[in-house]
């Protein structure tokens, strides 16, 4: 394939990639269950008690114009009780108060993040719940007056999704290599889902689960540690290597690195990093198959893993993913493997 229509065929996937991750992120940060969350407070909104809004940073004119327009208090402005009872919610306030995570961890306190994914057992403590709603309610407050009094629901849902795109947007720049190898995980389930040869999974407390519908599993494939298959070998997802195909013994016969990165100036180290992984499955196994998937190979790189010997099959992500026959001599080798009959 010309170089110029790989490299094409490249960024259609990389997009295609990012679209499926903001999508999946909408959904994992709860950005789309936060506006039913205050809804569901609003509904029993006289029983929060506003009477120390000052001491909460609550400017005298943002809240006159709050109470006075058609948005309800709850869905503008932090309250301590909230934040203590769903500290979840500490996102959808700082999305209002247009925030980066980043932010709130350097003004207000580190732990933030673990807060808002649900991380910690003990509810936040009245301290740093009034710290976050100065904090928030300052900020919030700015952008009601600086909006010379014209604030509207629309706005509150403009703040919210440019604050949830940004913030995915940061986590991609971070996640390409691991939704690369999503991908490849979801090639490999369904490849042998649709053969009818997955004996059941395992979750990442390496317990038993049950199959699931391929709707679910396509929804679930993050949780997955690895699949058992009915010859008697399975599939495991690790970090090094990144994938592991395990003969009926339980000897890897197989190391799969994926290197999802697009950025050319770091190909050396991608492939620096898969070689120190596939030395150490040569280690344990002399005879194991090393499986190089990678998104950016460049020339420098494609030159090297033509000499290096512990690089035996090299495929590039974006040809896997666009041609069938590509993704078909992939498929094909990981069976191969599995069945031991590779020449």
């Amino acid at each position: 394939m010309p170089k110029t229509q790989l490299l094409l065929d490249a960024m259609i996937v990389d997009y295609g990639l990012r679209s499926t991750f903001f999508y999946r992120k909408l959904h994992e940060l709860g950005f789309l269950d936060f506006v039913q969350e205050v809804e569901k407070l609003i509904a029993i909104a006289d029983t929060y008690n506003w009477d120390e809004r000052e001491q909460w940073a609550i400017s005298s004119t943002a809240w006159s114009y709050i109470a006075q327009a058609d948005l309800e208090l709850l869905r503008v402005f932090a309250h301590p009780r909230v934040l203590i009872e769903q500290a979840r919610l500490i996102t959808y306030y700082r999305s209002v108060a247009a925030l980066p995570q980043k932010a709130v961890k350097y003004l207000a306190f580190g732990a933030v993040e673990n807060f808002e994914r649900g991380r910690n057992k003990k509810p936040l403590s009245f301290p740093d719940a009034l710290k976050l709603c100065k904090l928030l309610n300052t900020h919030i407050s700015a952008i009601i007056d600086s909006s010379l009094l014209t604030f509207s629901s629309q706005d509150l849902n403009a703040l919210l999704y440019a604050s949830a795109g940004s913030q995915i947007n940061g986590a991609w720049l971070n996640a390409i290599g691991a939704e690369a190898e999503m991908v490849i995980r979801r090639l490999l389930i369904t490849e042998f889902a649709r053969q009818n040869k997955i004996v059941n999974f395992l979750d990442k407390n390496n317990n038993t689960i049950a199959t699931f519908d391929d709707d679910e599993i396509v929804e679930k494939i993050a949780s997955f540690r690895g699949f058992r298959l009915r010859d008697q070998t399975s599939i495991l997802f690790s970090a090094d290597p990144d994938i592991s195909l395990l003969g009926k013994n339980g000897q890897t016969l197989a190391a799969i690195e994926v290197k999802g990165g697009k950025d050319p100036a770091g190909a050396l180290e991608r492939y620096g990093a898969a070689k120190k992984s596939f030395e150490e499955a040569t280690r344990d196994n002399p005879d194991v198959k090393t499986i190089f998937i990678a998104s950016c190979i460049t020339d420098e790189v494609q030159q090297r893993l033509n000499k290096d010997s512990l690089f035996q099959h090299n495929f590039d992500l974006t040809e896997i993913i666009s041609s069938e026959q590509m993704r078909a001599r992939f498929l094909a080798l990981v069976q191969q493997v599995l069945e031991q009959t590779l020449a």
